[in-house]
C-alpha cells in the first residue's frame, strides 16, 4: 500500500500514459488464496508490453534531449530555457526509477502468488534500454558541465531520488542517474540540517487579475516590501494568488514571483479554489508553475508534499476546490482519503511540523482563539475527512496556516495544535469584498512570518505589513 500511494504522489502527471500500468497489473494478481494466476503466460506478456511502451518513450524523450542540449551549448540560452531543460532531465531520471520500482514489486509479488519459476526482474529490464543508464549518465555529466561553464557559481548539492525516503531498498535495488540543483542562480540549501533556525513568510488570497491594475501592482510590491524586510528562507503562497475567473492565462503567475527571483529567495505555492476557476486551464496544469526558477517543489508532481526549511519540516497539502457549484451557493471540496494516506505514511523530520493549505479543516470553528481577529465564521468543507484526526495521532503537525477567509486573521489552538490564518494580501475587489465595507474588521493587507528557532525550541508567528510588524498580533509556544 505504500507504494502505491507513492506512486500516485510521485510520478510525473503530464507523462502519466507512459508509465507502467502498475495498479491494473497489480489489481489482476489478487485472486482467492490458494489459486494462482490464471494465465501466468498472459500475465508476463502484458507486464513486457508495458515496459516495451515505457522503454520506447524514453527513448524518445532521450534523442530529444540530445538534440535540445546542442541547442543549449551552441546558442545564448536564458537561464530559463536551461531549467526547463534540467528540469526534463530530472523528470526522465525519475521516471526511470519510478517504472523499475514498480516492475520490481510487480515481480516480487507474482512470485509469492504463482507456483512456477520465479521471475527474475532483473533479467526482463536488461533487454530495454529504459534500464540502460549509459544515456542518462552521459546527458547528466554533459549538463553538469555546461551549468558550470554558464554560470560558474552553480551548487550542485548530492539529492537522493523521491523513493530513497520511503523505501530503503530503492537505494540498492533501484540505478540512480546524477542529480544536481535544477536551478543554476540557487546559492544556498533550504535542507541544511546545521541550520539553527527557519523563517517561512505566507502570503494568501492576492486575487491576481493580470489586467496591469494599480491594486495588483499594490499586492506585488507589498510581497516585495515584507520580503525586504523580513528575509525569509521560503516564501509559500497558500492559494487564491492568480484568481482563474479574470486573469486570462495561470503564465501571469510569474508576475507575482519575479521579484523573489530577483532576489534569490525561494518560494512555493498551493492552490484555493480560485486559482483554477475557469475554462482556460486545469488545476493540473498549474503545477507546470513549479518549473519557475527558485522554486523549492521543483521536484514534485503534486501539491500535497513536504519540504525541508532547516530545522522545520513543512507540509505542504492541496485543500482543493469545490465538490458543486451553483449560482452564488459553493460546496467546498476537503482533503482527500489518499492525501490523508501519504500524510500518515510520510516520514517525521525536523524538530517541529508546519502545515500550509489554503481552505480551513472544520475543526478551525471549535478552536480556542489565543491572538487575533475572528471576523468571519470558518468558511470550511462541510465534510470532514478526518485530517486533524491523523495529525492528532501522528503528533509532528505543530501548527497550519490557512487563507480562504479574508476577514479572519486569528491563531486558535486545538489539543496543543495551533490552528491560524495568515493575512489577505490582496487589494483587488474579490479580496475587499464591498459589501463588508462598513466591518468593524478591515485589515491592512500584510502576510505571516512563521519562525522556528531551535536553539530556544520556540516557535513563532506574528503578521507583518508594509509597515513592519503589527502590534498585538505576536505569540510563541514552546516546542518539546
Amino acid at each position: 500500500m505504500r507504494f502505491t500511494i507513492a506512486w500516485r504522489n510521485q510520478i510525473y502527471k503530464p507523462w502519466s500514459e507512459y508509465y507502467i500500468n502498475y495498479e491494473s497489473l497489480k489489481s489482476e494478481l489478487r485472486l482467492p488464496a490458494g489459486e494462482s494466476i490464471l494465465n501466468d503466460e498472459t500475465w508476463v506478456s502484458c507486464l513486457l508490453d508495458e515496459l516495451r511502451r515505457s522503454d520506447a518513450f524514453f527513448v524518445q524523450m532521450g534523442q530529444g534531449l540530445l538534440v535540445k542540449l546542442s541547442q543549449l551549448e551552441d546558442d545564448d540560452k536564458s537561464v530559463s530555457e536551461v531549467v526547463e531543460f534540467c528540469n526534463t532531465l530530472d523528470n526522465l531520471g525519475n521516471f526511470l526509477v519510478m517504472n523499475y520500482m514498480a516492475a520490481s514489486k510487480l515481480a516480487k509479488t507474482r512470485n509469492k502468488c504463482v507456483i512456477a519459476v520465479a521471475l527474475d526482474i532483473r533479467e526482463l529490464i536488461q533487454m530495454h534500454n529504459l534500464y540502460n543508464l549509459s544515456r542518462l549518465n552521459d546527458l547528466s555529466t554533459k549538463v553538469e558541465l555546461l551549468l558550470l561553464k554558464k554560470f560558474p557559481h552553480l551548487t550542485s548539492p548530492k539529492r537522493s531520488c523521491m523513493l530513497c525516503v520511503e523505501f530503503p531498498e530503492c537505494q540498492e535495488q533501484a540505478p540512480h542517474p546524477k542529480r544536481m540543483s535544477l536551478d543554476p542562480t540557487m546559492q544556498k540549501s533550504l535542507h541544511d540540517a546545521s541550520l539553527q533556525a527557519g523563517t517561512v513568510v505566507q502570503f494568501t488570497d492576492l486575487h491576481y487579475f493580470n489586467n496591469k491594475s494599480k491594486e495588483d501592482q499594490e499586492g506585488i510590491d507589498l510581497i516585495t516590501t515584507i520580503v525586504d524586510r523580513v528575509k525569509p528562507d521560503l516564501v509559500i503562497f497558500t492559494g487564491d494568488i492568480i484568481d482563474g475567473r479574470y486573469c486570462g492565462a495561470f503564465s501571469c503567475f510569474e508576475n507575482i514571483v519575479k521579484p523573489l527571483i530577483q532576489r534569490k529567495v525561494y518560494w512555493t505555492y498551493v492552490p484555493g479554489n480560485h486559482d483554477d476557476e475557469t475554462d482556460l486551464f486545469t488545476r493540473e496544469d498549474l503545477l507546470k508553475i513549479y518549473s519557475l526558477p527558485f522554486c523549492a517543489s521543483q521536484h514534485s508532481s503534486s501539491f500535497t508534499h513536504s519540504l525541508d526549511v532547516g530545522p522545520m519540516q513543512i507540509y505542504l497539502i492541496d485543500s482543493n476546490g469545490y465538490l458543486e457549484t451553483s449560482g452564488d451557493h459553493a460546496v467546498y471540496d476537503y482533503i482527500h482519503k489518499d492525501q490523508i494516506d501519504w500524510y500518515c505514511q510520510h516520514p517525521t523530520r525536523g524538530e517541529v511540523g508546519v502545515a500550509f493549505f489554503h481552505i480551513p479543516i472544520i475543526e478551525y470553528k471549535t478552536s480556542r482563539v489565543l491572538v487575533g481577529r475572528r471576523g468571519e465564521e470558518p468558511c470550511t468543507p462541510k465534510h470532514n475527512s478526518g485530517f486533524f484526526s491523523a495529525i492528532q495521532e501522528k503528533r509532528d503537525i505543530h501548527a497550519m496556516f490557512t487563507g480562504h477567509d479574508h476577514w479572519n486573521d486569528f491563531v486558535g489552538e486545538l489539543d496543543g495544535i495551533w490552528l491560524g490564518y495568515g493575512r489577505v494580501t490582496g487589494s483587488t475587489e474579490p479580496s475587499v469584498y464591498s459589501d463588508y465595507s462598513n466591518s468593524l474588521f478591515c485589515p491592512a493587507r500584510g502576510g505571516r512570518v512563521v519562525r522556528y528557532n531551535s536553539a530556544t525550541k520556540q516557535l513563532s508567528t506574528w503578521i507583518e505589513t508594509a509597515h513592519g510588524q503589527e502590534d498585538g498580533t505576536h505569540i510563541t509556544k514552546l516546542i518539546q
